[in-house]
Order: C-alpha cells, then sequence, then structure tokens
C-alpha cells in the first residue's frame, strides 16, 4: 500500500513537472510572439513613416523640378527677347546709317540748305514709311514703301525700301512673303548693301519655317561671302543654334 502510494505520487508529481514544463515553455513561446508582434508593430510603423517622408520627398522634387523648368523657360524667353531687341536695334542701326548716306548725298549735291519742295517728296515719303514701321503700323508701312517704289524707281533707296517691305511682313509672322520680298532685293539690286541683310531674314524665315537645311546652308553662305559683315555675331549664333537641332 505504501508503495502505490508512492508511485501515486511520483506520477502526480511527473504530471506536475510536465504541466510547468509546457506551461513554461508556452510563456516562452507566449513571450517571443508579444516580442515579435511588436517587432512588426514597430516594423509597420517605421515603413508607414518611410513611405510619408518618401511622399514628401517626391512632392518635393516635383515641385522643385517645376520650378526649375519654369526658371529655364523664363531664361529661354528672355533670350528670345534679347535676340529680337537685338534685331531691332540693328534695323534702326541700319536706318541710321542709310538717313546719314542721304544726308551726305544731300550736302554733296548741294541741296540740304534749301531743298526743293519736289524733289524733296522722295524723302518724306521714305520717312513716313520708315515712322509707320516704328511703331508697328506694318500693314501701313507696306503701303508707303509700295508706294515709294512706284513713284521713285530711281531713287538710291529703292533696295532699302524694297527690304523694309520685307521686314514689315516678317513682323507679321508672313515668313513665305518675306522670302519672296528679300529675293526681289538680291535680284532686282544685287550690287546693294541690302543683299546680305537680305539673306540673313530669308535664312531666319526658313528657320522659323522649320526648313534648317536651308537655314543653315545660307548662313554658312553669309559668313564665307561676308566675312566682315556687322552681323556676324548674329549668322554665328544662329549657325550653332542651328547645328544643335
Amino acid at each position: 500500500m505504501r508503495i502505490n502510494k508512492i508511485f501515486f505520487i511520483l506520477f502526480v508529481s511527473s504530471i506536475l513537472l510536465i504541466q510547468c514544463t509546457q506551461n513554461e515553455m508556452y510563456f516562452k513561446l507566449q513571450k517571443k510572439i508579444e516580442n515579435n508582434s511588436q517587432k512588426i508593430e514597430e516594423h509597420s510603423n517605421l515603413l508607414d513613416t518611410l513611405k510619408t517622408q518618401s511622399n514628401e520627398v517626391r512632392k518635393e522634387f516635383s515641385k522643385n523640378y517645376t520650378t526649375i523648368e519654369e526658371k529655364l523657360q523664363i531664361v529661354e524667353n528672355m533670350r528670345t527677347e534679347i535676340s529680337s531687341l537685338k534685331n531691332k536695334i540693328s534695323d534702326m542701326s541700319s536706318y541710321i546709317a542709310m538717313q546719314q548716306e542721304m544726308i551726305d548725298s544731300l550736302l554733296e549735291e548741294g541741296k540740304a540748305s534749301s531743298p526743293d519742295q519736289e524733289k524733296d517728296a522722295p524723302q518724306q515719303l521714305f520717312q513716313t514709311a520708315m515712322g509707320l514701321y516704328s511703331n508697328s503700323e506694318y500693314q501701313e508701312s507696306i503701303l508707303k514703301f509700295t508706294q515709294f517704289l512706284e513713284n521713285y524707281s530711281d531713287d538710291f533707296r529703292t533696295p532699302d525700301a524694297q527690304f523694309w517691305i520685307g521686314k514689315c511682313y516678317f513682323s507679321l509672322e508672313q515668313f513665305q512673303t518675306t522670302i519672296e520680298q528679300m529675293d526681289k532685293v538680291l535680284i532686282n539690286y544685287p550690287d546693294s548693301k541690302k543683299v546680305v541683310d537680305a539673306k540673313l531674314e530669308i535664312a531666319f524665315c526658313l528657320g522659323k519655317m522649320k526648313k534648317y537645311d536651308g537655314a543653315l546652308s545660307l548662313l554658312q553662305e553669309i559668313k564665307t561671302q561676308f566675312p566682315n559683315y556687322e552681323k556676324m555675331d548674329i549668322v554665328l549664333k544662329k549657325i550653332r543654334e542651328l547645328e544643335n537641332k
């Protein structure tokens, strides 16, 4: 009877020991699960934080990229405006030089002090046409220059009048008509100083019409044939632009 009791005690003790061991293992496992859950939650929070930061960086980058694009566009617009102003200054310089030639011619003929009203009419008409051009009244300017060509075909300013007709059409962005008018300078006044200016304007028109090969060829021709051309800086700049297209 005593042995049975001992066995019973041992048996119960074994069961309790096993139970305790299992409980301890369970608690350890539970602890690991809790730790892993906590780590998962921490990683999840970290991932959310990284996602938020990534979105903010992406938005900032997009904002900066847009800003850079806008700045580049502003710079390009400024370059275009500067180029346009240079052309206008060059045009006015040509006009002033032409006026000086006219004055010198009158002085040589001894008519500057008391010009005859009838002989002074071509000058007045030409100046009227130029004034209209300067005020951006291009259609009216074309009419006056055309009138000048019709009435004073032998005047020394006829090549200039024909050239400025072409310039009016260029300002109106009628590039094909500009080319046709500038061709008249080349054909009708081949010895005029306006020939090289007319070629340059034709090259500009071809560029506007995206006929880059023709424009580049004509600019190279100007560079070769007129190395001392006063607008050579414009010619070289345009050549570089077209070579990059």
